[in-house]
């Protein structure tokens, strides 16, 4: 829906999708165990039909658990090295000023192995470089954020898988 409305719109946003969880590894930090079962569906450019096409038919749940933290830090990287590489000086400050978002669909639910002081600086980085995460699935109502005693489905998450509902609301906020 999102691609669509990129699509229709007729924006000059340019669109890159991963998938964390994924079957397959394809991503540039990837090595040995490192950042396994992520990959880079499609490179940055402006989003079309194709897209659209590959998120409908091709895209698939699988079982394998990734650390949310590792596939940000894959994107993320990513990102930054794109726009770094952009040569043309007003294409690049075009870049500079505008956002750069990183859109996380997803409940979350595996483990966080990235400890609380990694992560800090892991956002500070987000920080530096002018990018915003947004997070949307189940359950990541500002509420639930805030309160694990709310009613409602639950996440499947544990307090006891690494303090991963503590790591979540320390991203999410």
């Amino acid at each position: 829906m999102l691609v669509q409305r990129k699509i229709f719109s007729e924006s000059d946003d340019k669109v890159c999708l991963f998938t964390y969880g994924s079957t397959g590894t394809a991503n540039e930090l990837a090595s040995g165990n490192n950042y396994e079962h992520i990959s880079m569906e499609r490179d940055l450019r402006k989003a079309d039909w194709g897209l659209c096409s590959h998120i409908q038919n091709t895209i698939q749940a699988t079982d394998h658990e990734v650390d949310f933290m590792d596939a940000l830090i894959v994107t993320s990287t990513y990102l930054i090295n794109q726009i770094n590489s952009i040569n043309d000086k007003k294409e690049k400050k075009k870049i500079s000023e505008g956002r750069r978002l990183i859109m996380v669909f997803s409940n979350l639910d595996n483990p966080v192995a990235t400890d609380v002081a990694e992560m800090k600086d892991i956002i500070e980085g987000f920080k530096d470089n002018k990018i915003e995460i947004h997070f949307i699935g189940p359950n990541l109502s500002s509420a639930a954020v805030e309160d694990d005693n709310q009613p409602g489905p639950s996440t499947g998450a544990s307090n006891s898988s690494n303090g991963g509902i503590l790591k979540r609301k320390q991203i999410i906020k």
